[in-house]
């Protein structure tokens, strides 16, 4: 798939440059009535040690392209980081850190502030749009399995997410993001409007369909700028529901 709008020359060139350096307003939901995961006994391994469910946390080394453990960048036709687009360069995905992209790249214009679930967290994985429309073939996106899911069985999961800018021509702050389980049965739209540089906390519900399901996010930036968005998940993020 060929983009179909090409990013801002100088920005383009702050693009190669970070790759050839690199190695909501609150989202109110109901809240559920949650508590302790009972297993289902399929979800049982070797010598009866049971699976609990897993939402995985985004703690890990920084990088272009490194994860944390079941997190990936999201790869599907149309997108920007769908192979042999010619934007794939552009749109870096990986891992940062609260002052500069991916590690050691470009500073953020403002660094983050200490995340408030985890005060001594310091990594968190990244993901960038240049639309405003959250246009597939202008955004990279981020996706991570949900893991040893009963079936049937309701889960709310909770996390962070936030925008920051690297400043240079052409880059921008995130204005939404979206993150989704089987969309659009379970989903959070989550609202970034002057929120640079803060910390948003977002949850929502979602019924397994299967014992291992997809969670993804995506970023729409203010005026199709290019802009870097970021969610932050813990050890302890995901919850049975009655």
């Amino acid at each position: 798939m060929k983009l179909v709008q090409k990013l801002p020359v100088a920005l383009a060139v702050a693009c190669v440059m970070m790759m050839s350096s690199c190695s909501k307003e609150d989202v109110q939901t109901p809240e559920p009535k949650v508590e302790s995961v009972n297993v289902h006994s399929s979800l049982r391994g070797a010598g009866g040690v049971i699976a609990l469910p897993q939402f995985p946390s985004t703690f890990g080394a920084t990088g272009v392209d490194i994860y944390p453990t079941s997190w990936e960048r999201a790869i599907y036709p149309g997108n920007a980081s769908w192979p042999g687009t010619p934007s794939v360069a552009a749109f870096p995905t990986g891992v940062s850190n609260r002052t500069h992209a991916f590690g050691i790249a470009h500073q953020w214009v403002k660094p983050l502030p200490a995340i408030p679930s985890a005060p001594g967290a310091n990594s968190f994985v990244t993901f960038v749009t240049n639309s405003s429309e959250f246009d597939v073939a202008k955004r990279a996106d981020v996706e991570a399995k949900i893991k040893h899911l009963v079936v049937g069985q309701k889960y709310s999961i909770e996390f962070y997410v936030a925008t920051t800018s690297i400043g240079v021509s052409g880059s921008g702050y995130a204005k939404r993001i979206i993150a989704q389980v089987a969309y659009p049965n379970y989903f959070v739209d989550i609202n970034l409007t002057g929120k640079k540089a803060e910390w948003v906390k977002a949850s929502f519900v979602f019924k397994a369909r299967y014992q291992e399901e997809t969670f993804s996010v995506a970023a729409a930036s203010e005026n199709n700028t290019f802009a870097y968005a970021h969610i932050f998940v813990d050890q302890n993020s995901i919850k049975k529901v009655r």
